[in-house]
């Protein structure tokens, strides 16, 4: 409710058994008036126009005129707007005997008002038009379920037409008049209509010399057509049913008529704003005169929304916003669901009710809801009862919209007579027709028995209107006195209750388990490696099941149907013919022979769910007996949509259809509080609309589906939600934070010359901190933690290093950088720019943007990143790495930060480690402030985001990572390749101290020094103040899989990668590979590097152009890879460039069926290329990937 509490007029509402009220703040009103009645007012919140004092003064003209004409006698009418020979009658202007009602005299007892007179009151009016308005107050005190309230009622059916409708009529085709709109003789007048302003525009029409048409409905009784057929006009009767935005709904077949006839013009009362105006310069004025200010409350529905909008802001601004306002909505209306339930315009559903000339099926222009402060909503049978029982003893014969308003206004009495007995009301509603106009109907006992509104009938409505307010949401904005019970029910979330709010969590995790774990494409080869749950099976050609130790195999074993796909060894080892395999346990041989192979172990993982179940032997990948080959359940079988793109109106659409809700927060009120079905529906829709990062086809980001037990490490985090700021506030997290920063410090500081195997998995303890590299006997190894040992003694086993998880892998770049910086000039971080060095970055030419970006948000300066160039490849040129570090010394500046790259973004190139730290040892300089001889190298940064992951493999390591230890700092994302959900990041650095040096701020109020366990506080080493448990994720995924599970997992995506690559490279000279024919040709755009694979598809019309400029195989009949464009007419690249774009919309629009989602770019001058990502092998096999690009094929062969 508006107002202070306790003011006069507050209004608070409670429960009544079959209806609820509820509430919403009003504002004061802003509105211009224009004194002469010429101005249309503005009803909208905060849209004022003029000032108070003139609203005021246009007031008092309004009530002269109303006063200035008084006549003594009641049944006269006073004239609002007078013909053209100013002639005017007025009805009494008269108020309320505050004497008690007898219940024999429910008329208003007037006392007639000494006015001054200018002239002699006229003893008739010149015309029906000048006795339009100026009702009588009737007192219907006896019906008021409270003492202390008076409930009366303007009796708006004695206007000439036997409606209130002769107020917008009149005052609406004046204006249009004034305006220049319309003219007589020329202009026929338009207006849809439910019944009443039909009647009462022809009744102006016939007065002003207009032609008219009405349109209505069925639903409209047979005594209102004949009334607005009477003045001598059209009557168009429409179907009766149709939805508002149907063209044949009489609404619409007004706006049609009007934009085929220019002679024609449209009342348009739904949407006209001099609807409202009509009620705020008459109505309203009249109420507050006639009551003498004493008015608390204001009853009306709506159909327009003209009387509750325009009466409704006149009174809420003459009493300084004390007015309250009740809308009653008929059951079957969608206002009420529009107001109090927040529905969205666009999907609200009117049903059929009776009651005519009030709710709608629409909510129209002229309805500004901010001017109502409840709603109630009423059956039919409420309102057609009362309107009997009004003939029947007020002598008052009205239409079912009085009842309705009557019903509403009675129900009101009766809660504010409990909530404040002791303060006097005053309800103030309006009876806006005659029930005359309903004979046929309400006053039919035959039609109210066939419709069971009698009494001996239930309400036919009850059970609908029951569940209309049951589940009506919170209140748009909170009421500042609602009582205790309402406010106790109404005012909670879905799920404030602990069984509720249980319940909820744990269908939504069945909907995110379903979802993450959702069904693979693939089922096991006939020759594929089954489970064993015990012991240790080996299998040649794939192994099979086995529940015992010590069995032999052979290539005969039996498939086992029952195989999950997504299921290897939850206990024990297998091994494979086939590949080379090892086995834990003694006695198991295999008939291949194969050499025992540390670097090729089988998966072991806590039900290996995330077990990727594929092999790449069959079309040139290197073998892996760890993972059982896969194929597809049936060739013809569509693989199920990564995702199927829609426009954001199209997502929207999806959650108003299926979850009854907007995705907008802005409008009403946040959205509102949606039941518990609705929130689980709006999470699977969620999950529908998004790319499924877990399919295995989803290979356009250097992410992909997540790790079932970091996904649950994840959960608990959230649920958990604490932050990893202090030990006291996260204990559990920050151990585990350090525990994992040291394993990692340990991987990437090791020697990979002293790697020979990954260590092999252990029962005890002493495993969780082994050294992660087996060093040599001739090595110094680290101290080797013992059970015995405590947590702090197994983290100093790691080497030196300092570290924190970040959010995201920018982040732990700009870490990276504002560390060189601090190595660079330790007194920036206090002193600032102003007298610093100038300071140059160096970085590749492929490197990630954050290193630009990086150095704008810490005042570097972009222009002092300096690029530099990669070779075909894609890795950074040492050669020109050093001269762009000679040029940046001659310029006078000094190189403190190279930017190194373990596997770029889009070719997956490893830059040359190792001549990078030479060049950064070999061009030392002082730091600022530093002496001569303390000279430092350049800082040296390996952003290792994307590749971190090849650490893990002693081979892969050697490979692509040599150097990369040497480096001073490192970013690692286990949300990439090693599937942790985002976000997982780390910076590490090898000077311990460094980052609690540079960032370390001791708020007093987190980093007390006198209170326990403070030397564990993480927060201080951060810029930011929280932080997420990322760590604990990861920590528990490595409990799963150990150093062994993370090797044979990025051993494996490397494999597929190889295996791709062959694939395109054979079908470059024949466009077949392994039997599969393509009418179009695939060609190898880069060098594969990581498992990044480039690629262009040429469609068939530009093979046999397109060879006549490239080669394809060497002279050794060797495929070529990359394939070379010099050459190729820039017409001819042009076509190739368009090419990628075209066939990945028709993967992911909605009229093609998201089989894959790859990405593309241009790079290196070159056309686009598809660049297709391998974060993770799950569910990935040669022959899957194999199809995918057969799809390819189907979908760009006619490009």
């Amino acid at each position: 409710t508006s107002g202070s509490r306790g003011s006069k007029g507050s209004l608070s509402f409670g429960h009544s058994r079959s209806h609820r009220l509820y509430l919403s703040r009003s504002t004061r009103l802003s509105a211009t008036v224009n004194n002469a009645g010429g101005g249309a007012g503005d009803y909208s919140r905060g849209r004022g126009a003029s000032s108070l004092e003139e609203s005021e003064e246009a007031l008092l003209n309004s009530e002269r005129e109303i006063s200035a004409a008084a006549s003594q006698g009641p049944g006269a009418s006073s004239s609002l707007e007078s013909d053209d020979n100013n002639v005017g009658a007025e009805r009494s202007n008269s108020k309320i005997n505050t004497n008690d009602t007898t219940a024999e005299n429910t008329q208003t007892t007037l006392e007639s008002e000494s006015v001054p007179q200018t002239s002699p009151p006229p003893f008739a009016a010149g015309n029906t038009g000048a006795v339009v308005g100026n009702t009588p107050l009737l007192d219907l005190s006896r019906l008021s379920k409270a003492e202390n309230v008076k409930v009366l009622a303007k009796m708006e059916f004695l206007n000439p037409t036997g409606s209130i409708k002769d107020r917008i009529a009149l005052h609406m085709i004046s204006r249009a008049e004034s305006e220049g709109k319309i003219k007589p003789g020329v202009t026929t007048i338009v207006a849809s209509t439910s019944g009443n302003t039909g009647c009462s525009v022809a009744m102006v029409c016939a007065l002003k010399g207009y032609d008219y048409i009405v349109i209505t409905s069925k639903k409209c009784s047979e005594e209102k057509r004949g009334s607005m057929r009477a003045f001598g006009g059209q009557v168009i009767i429409a179907d009766d049913g149709l939805a508002a935005d149907h063209p044949e709904h009489y609404v619409n077949l007004e706006r049609t008529l009007c934009e085929q006839n220019e002679n024609y013009f449209g009342i348009d009362q739904y949407e006209n704003q001099h609807n409202p105006e009509a009620y705020y310069t008459s109505l309203g004025p009249e109420i507050w005169q006639q009551t003498r200010g004493r008015v608390t409350h204001f009853v009306a529905g709506g159909s327009t929304g003209g009387t509750v909008t325009g009466t409704g802001a006149y009174l809420k601004h003459v009493s300084d916003n004390q007015v309250q306002v009740l809308m009653p909505d008929p059951v079957g209306s969608v206002i009420f669901e529009h107001w109090a339930k927040h529905v969205p315009e666009n999907e609200l559903q009117a049903s059929g009710y009776k009651v005519e000339g009030v709710g709608k099926d629409s909510i129209p222009g002229t309805l500004d809801l901010s001017f109502v402060d409840a709603m109630i909503s009423v059956t039919d049978k409420q309102s057609i009862q009362m309107c009997q029982t009004l003939s029947s003893t007020a002598g008052a014969l009205v239409g079912g919209s009085s009842g309705l308003n009557v019903y509403a206004a009675v129900e009101l009495s009766k809660e504010l007579g409990r909530q404040n007995p002791s303060r006097e009301f005053t309800i103030v509603t309006v009876l806006p027709d005659s029930g005359l106009k309903y004979l046929s109907k309400i006053y039919n006992q035959t039609w109210c028995e066939e419709n069971g509104f009698t009494d001996d009938e239930s309400d036919p409505q009850d059970e609908v209107n029951r569940s209309r307010c049951r589940d009506t949401a919170v209140p748009r904005a909170s009421a500042t006195e609602v009582d205790d019970d309402l406010a106790a029910e109404e005012n909670k979330s879905p799920l404030f209750s602990r069984e509720v709010a249980n319940a909820f969590l744990k269908d939504a995790a069945d909907i995110l388990t379903e979802y993450a774990a959702a069904e693979d494409v693939h089922v096991v080869d006939d020759t594929s490696g089954g489970n064993s749950n015990s012991g240790n099976g080996s299998g040649g050609g794939g192994g099979g099941n086995s529940n015992s130790n010590n069995s032999n195999s052979n290539n005969e074993q039996e498939d086992n149907d029952e195989t999950s796909p997504l299921l290897s060894s939850s206990c024990g080892n297998g091994s494979g013919g086939g590949g080379g395999g090892n086995s834990n346990n003694n006695n198991n041989n295999n008939n291949n022979e194969q050499e025992d192979n540390d670097e090729a172990s089988p998966l072991l993982s806590s039900s290996s769910y995330n077990a990727p179940i594929v092999s790449t032997t069959a079309l040139g990948g290197g073998a892996n007996p760890a993972f059982p080959r896969a194929k597809l359940a049936d060739p013809a079988t569509p693989i199920p949509p990564v995702i199927t793109l829609a426009s954001p109106e199209e997502i929207d659409a999806a959650y108003r259809e299926r979850a009854s809700m907007s995705l907008s927060l802005l409008a009403n009120g946040g959205g509102g509080s949606h039941t518990t079905d609705k929130l689980l529906e709006a999470l699977k829709v969620t999950l529908d609309m998004s790319a499924r990062t877990h399919h295995p086809l989803f290979l356009n980001q250097l992410y992909s589906g997540v790790d079932p037990i970091g996904l649950a490490g994840e959960w608990l985090t959230a649920a958990a939600n604490t932050n990893v700021h202090t030990y006291e506030v996260a204990p559990v997290f920050t151990l585990i934070e350090r525990e994992v920063l040291a394993k990692m410090a340990s991987i990437w500081l090791a020697d990979p010359d002293e790697v020979t195997s990954v260590a092999k998995p252990t029962t005890n303890r002493k495993s969780s901190f082994q050294k992660f590299l087996s060093s040599s006997e001739a090595a110094d190894p680290m101290p080797t933690p013992s059970a015995e040992n405590s947590l702090d003694d197994a983290v100093a086993c790691a080497p030196p290093h300092d570290g924190l998880f970040v959010p995201g892998g920018s982040i732990s770049n700009m870490y990276g950088m504002l560390l060189a910086r601090h190595r660079a000039d330790p007194e920036y971080v206090n002193r600032g720019a102003y007298g610093a060095p100038r300071l140059v970055a160096f970085v590749s030419d492929q490197a990630h943007y954050s290193f630009s970006k990086t150095a704008g948000v810490m005042g570097l300066g972009r222009d002092n990143v300096w690029s530099v160039e990669s070779d075909a490849s894609g890795a950074m040129i040492p050669d020109a790495l050093e001269r762009s570090i000679e040029k940046a010394v001659a310029e006078g500046a000094t190189p403190f930060f190279v930017g190194a790259t373990a596997a770029t973004t889009v070719m997956g190139a490893f830059d040359p480690f190792v001549s990078i730290r030479e060049i950064c040892d070999r061009h030392s300089f002082t730091p600022a402030g530093a002496s001569e001889d303390e000279r430092v190298p350049i800082w040296m940064h390996v952003d290792a985001a994307w590749g971190g992951m090849y650490f893990m493999s002693p081979k892969l390591r050697k490979q692509t990572l040599r150097g990369a230890e040497r480096a001073d700092s490192l970013t690692w994302n286990p949300h990439k390749m090693m599937n942790m959900p985002l976000t997982c990041s780390v910076i590490l650095t090898r000077e311990p101290g460094s980052l609690q040096a540079m960032n370390a701020s001791n708020a007093a109020y987190l980093f007390q020094p006198d209170k326990n366990f403070v030397e564990y506080d993480l927060g201080d080493r951060s810029i930011q103040c929280g932080r997420k448990a990322d760590a604990f994720k990861l920590w528990l995924a490595w409990k799963a899989k150990g150093d062994l599970g993370w090797c044979l997992e990025v051993e494996h995506v490397n494999a597929l990668g190889e295996g791709l690559e062959r694939m395109i490279m054979d079908q470059q000279a024949t466009s077949s590979v392994a039997g599969c024919s393509f009418e179009g040709r695939f060609l190898m755009a880069t060098p594969r590097s990581c498992t990044n694979v480039c690629f262009w598809y040429i469609p068939p019309r530009l093979v046999g152009e397109l060879d006549m400029h490239i080669v394809t195989v060497d002279s050794m009949g060797e495929s070529v890879s990359p394939v070379s464009l010099v050459g190729v007419p820039d017409e001819l690249r042009s076509e190739i460039d368009g090419i990628a774009p075209k066939i990945k919309d028709r993967m992911q629009r909605m009229a093609g069926d998201g089989s894959a989602l790859i990405g593309f770019q241009r790079n290196k001058g070159l056309p686009n290329f598809f660049r297709l990502v391998l974060p993770g092998g799950k569910g990935l096999s040669d022959e899957v990937l194999l199809r995918m690009l057969k799809r390819m094929d189907e979908l760009g062969k006619d490009l």
